[in-house]
This record gives C-alpha cells, structure tokens and sequence, in this order.
C-alpha cells in the first residue's frame, strides 16, 4: 500500500469513529410520541410501562423502561420495527410501514434547531 492508501484508510476510520460517537451521545428523550392511524399517544420515558395499541393491520405492543421505548410485538411480516430494539435518545424514531405507526422520541432539545433565510 502506498502512503495515500493509507492516509485514506486512517480518514475512513476516524470518520466512522466520529459518526458513531456522534450519533451515541445525544440528549437523553424525556416523552415518547407515538402515532397510529387510530389516534396519537404520548407517553413520559420515565414510568416503566407496557402497551398494546392499534395499527392499521393489527395491534402492536411497545415497552418503555429505563428512559428508552421498543416495540416488542408486531403483526407486520419482517419485523423491522422490533429488530430496531431500545430507543432513548431525543429525535430517534421507530417506524413500522406496514401497520403505518411512527413512534418518534421528543425532548432533549432546547433552542433553535435550524434556521432556513
């Protein structure tokens, strides 16, 4: 390998370092939002609970517990949504197109996100 191979090489790595760094370290959600075609639910992160609610193929079951939400039981036929597991940090999302459902972690965020001229 030549001295550029690996100078990019390095850059590759640190860069997908960084990213998973990034991406881990976000502000803890403090309500978790969830919408269905039947109606939207909110529910607080930090009261372990589970639930069953409505989609549009079947019911669904969510769990919440320590401050993070999954969903553990799907009628949807490949299960995307519950091989996502655990999600805890503010602006993470869970969706399950088959039975339409987004379930989306709110809070954490304070201030201005972006601003657009």
């Amino acid at each position: 390998m030549k001295a550029l191979d690996w100078i990019s090489l390095v850059l590759i790595v640190l860069t997908g370092t960084a990213g998973i760094v990034y991406s881990l370290g976000g502000p803890k959600g403090s309500n978790v939002t969830v919408s269905t075609p039947k109606g939207t639910y909110t529910y607080s992160l930090t009261a372990n609970r589970t639930v069953e609610l409505p989609g549009e193929i079947g019911n669904f079951v969510l769990e919440i517990a320590d401050g993070k939400v999954r969903i553990v039981k799907s009628p949807c036929p490949h299960q995307v949504c519950v091989r996502k597991g655990w999600c805890g940090i503010a602006g993470d999302s869970i969706l399950c197109i088959p039975n339409k459902v987004i379930i989306k972690i709110d809070g954490g965020v304070n201030g201005v996100d972006a601003v657009s001229e």
